[in-house]
């Protein structure tokens, strides 16, 4: 099993701008860095925004965060520092139409939208709670792929492996929560994951937020889980104070101060059992703060 992991989350930063500050992040007790999405995504213009990161169109690398030679040279630094480059990777869901239709941008890949057959119902999921009546059948706010085919899984395993032939040592999976588990009639999780190559060494996690602990326990059962919720395993947990989420998107940490943050981390650094991720808000340097280093370096 793989000792805890301190994470550093860097959202939004250009790969060729996250090369100069690896000896910083390394002193700061850093032991991996979590990457945005890679993918080619609707929206490329110079003020793209997070969310629109997430909406990709293709299973390749290279969008405005970095391309494929970046990401290998990004690699090889980090490397370097023993650093592991983590990729937030999105398998499950794909940009919708610009009319707000619960139907794919014409941007999708054509492998994709040329089979009817590959899609789930285009209707929102309203209740997360209904797991197999809406979760795992309807869409998660974008149009949603079955992710149970084999056809899809070869091109997701292909996509990954592509990444981790880069240097990648793990992968986030966004929106894990509505991608089915083996007793749920899909093997996604084990066949993907056996897929992998260097499997063996990944540092790979899944997100699946506002979950009760028996719905973790299921997914720790095949993945790590990256959640805002408590897991029996906390040796399989990624764990945080804030995420680009509840800053971002909820809200919900967005007038947490400096001192809130160090507090909450220091709390959260504690106990060694879980792994942690530190969110980099923009145009904020509190996590290569002194507090924030002297946390990390004391509780690694």
């Amino acid at each position: 099993m793989m000792s805890r992991q301190i994470g550093l989350h860097l959202l939004q930063w250009e790969l060729k701008s996250i090369i100069p500050q690896l000896k910083r992040i390394q002193d700061c007790g850093y032991s991996f860095i979590q990457i945005s999405p890679l993918q080619p995504c609707k929206y490329e213009g110079e003020n793209t925004y997070w969310w629109q990161l997430f909406q990709p169109y293709s299973y390749k690398i290279g969008n405005k965060i970095g391309t494929k030679e970046d990401l290998i040279n990004l690699c090889i630094e980090a490397k370097k520092y023993n650093i592991k480059i983590i990729c937030d990777v999105v398998v499950n869901h794909v940009a919708s139409l610009d009319t707000g239709e619960l139907k794919p941008h014409e941007k999708v890949d054509q492998r994709l939208t040329s089979n009817p057959e590959f899609w789930r119902e285009f209707k929102t999921i309203d209740n997360w709670d209904d797991r197999c009546g809406q979760v795992l059948r309807y869409c998660d706010g974008l149009p949603t792929l079955r992710l149970e085919r084999y056809d899809i899984q070869n091109l997701i395993i292909k996509f990954l492996n592509e990444l981790i032939d880069c240097g990648c040592e793990g992968l986030r999976f966004d929106s894990g929560k509505s991608i089915a588990l083996p007793e749920e009639n899909s093997n996604f999780w084990i066949r993907v994951m056996d897929n992998l190559n260097n499997k063996e060494n990944l540092f790979n996690y899944s997100e699946v937020i506002f979950a009760d602990s028996k719905l973790l326990d299921r997914y720790n059962k095949y993945i790590n889980v990256i959640t805002n919720a408590w897991s029996s395993n906390k040796a399989k947990m990624v764990t945080y104070v804030e995420s680009h989420d509840s800053y971002n998107g909820i809200g919900w940490t967005k007038n947490m101060t400096d001192e809130m943050l160090i507090k909450e981390w220091d709390v959260l650094l504690q106990n060694r059992e879980w792994s942690v991720l530190f969110y980099a808000r923009p145009w904020s340097d509190l996590a290569f703060s002194d507090e924030i280093k002297r946390i990390n370096n004391t509780y690694k």
